[in-house]
């Protein structure tokens, strides 16, 4: 009795809860839970609150196709999560989907979602993404630790970003001496 707690889950017009005392600043976009305590014979000293989260909503792959903007849902697939950053201007790198290779994430987020021996009896994905992003961190750092967790890799080809991960492929070009062309390197860049 006298206990009460409200959960906030992070939605961009949501409210300051009228119990945070102090600076408190926006609140938007974050997942927080508002307590009112009291104190009796079942709730005594320093009590010890958790929850479960699961972050934030992304586009997912379908076999063919991404979802869209109203089709997010939530995914621990690590080529989902870093396709999601790359394209965020909120938190992440802010760049135009048109700029991404749909189909080389689309062929690694199945790769990471394919179900692998566990040595148990049984069976679990090859790769899950489970991170809290420091959003001051540089855009590069937070990129190499997305892409280690699943060893992941990111080409630019033409006008296109697209997603590898390392592992056992026969090569498809061997380069010698005599099949490179003098003078024949270039390179681009995306601006951001």
């Amino acid at each position: 009795d006298g206990s009460s707690v409200t959960s906030y889950v992070g939605t961009n017009s949501q409210t300051i809860d009228s119990r945070a005392t102090g600076r408190v600043y926006g609140l938007r976009y974050l997942a927080y839970l508002a307590l009112t305590l009291k104190a009796s014979e079942r709730l005594k000293s320093n009590p010890v609150v958790t929850s479960l989260v699961q972050g934030l909503k992304v586009q997912t792959w379908n076999g063919s196709r991404w979802s869209g903007d109203v089709q997010k849902s939530y995914s621990r697939n690590p080529a989902a999560c870093l396709r999601d950053y790359l394209t965020s201007t909120r938190y992440g790198a802010g760049l135009l989907e048109s700029f991404i290779d749909d189909t080389s994430f689309g062929e690694v987020y199945d790769y990471c979602d394919a179900l692998i021996d566990d040595n148990d009896g049984g069976t679990q994905v090859r790769f899950r993404l489970d991170i809290v992003i420091d959003s001051k961190r540089a855009h590069l750092d937070i990129l190499n630790d997305l892409l280690a967790t699943f060893g992941g890799f990111l080409v630019f080809n033409g006008k296109k970003l697209k997603l590898r991960v390392e592992k056992s492929e026969a090569p498809v070009q061997a380069f010698t001496m005599d099949s490179i062309v003098e003078n024949s390197f270039h390179y681009e860049y995306v601006p951001r």
